[in-house]
């Protein structure tokens, strides 16, 4: 007579274990790509935000003016870029100081009625490269006189 062990031998578990092994692998790897892809968009995201947002607030102000003065756009200690009413001498912030700074210089020029405005805007400099994002922004501003 014959008697019969149930159970699993060592290899067969050992087989199950490295192949459980080999899937969490994959699966973390995934997650980890999506995690990256996400922290890229997000900061993508607050560089076109406050970018966007500061175009639209010097068209704005340059609309509203009857002269092109370039002194008004500033970038301040902070690399923040600011925009300073001639006339109530009211600073506004055109960026949010914690999120973007204003990468390499601002450029205002005034020229044939229009003003032509540009600057870029990075994020996550001190952070990994999954944290930064740069990017330009020009805009030409047609005065009314």
């Amino acid at each position: 007579m014959k008697c019969r062990q149930n159970g699993f031998t060592l290899l067969e578990l050992m087989v199950v274990v490295a192949i459980i092994a080999v899937i969490m692998t994959i699966i973390m790897s995934i997650m980890a790509n999506a995690f990256k892809a996400n922290n890229r968009t997000t900061a993508m995201s607050k560089v076109n935000d406050n970018g966007s947002y500061a175009l639209e607030q010097i068209r704005r102000y340059y609309l509203s003016q009857s002269v092109c003065d370039t002194n008004a756009l500033t970038v301040s200690s902070d690399f923040i870029l600011q925009l300073v009413n001639g006339g109530t001498g009211e600073t506004m912030s055109l960026t949010k100081k914690d999120e973007v700074l204003v990468k390499g210089s601002l450029s205002a020029v005034c020229a044939d009625g229009a003003l032509n405005v540009g600057f870029t805007l990075s994020t996550g400099e001190n952070k990994s490269v999954d944290y930064k994002s740069e990017k330009s922004f020009k805009t030409t501003v047609v005065l009314r006189n």
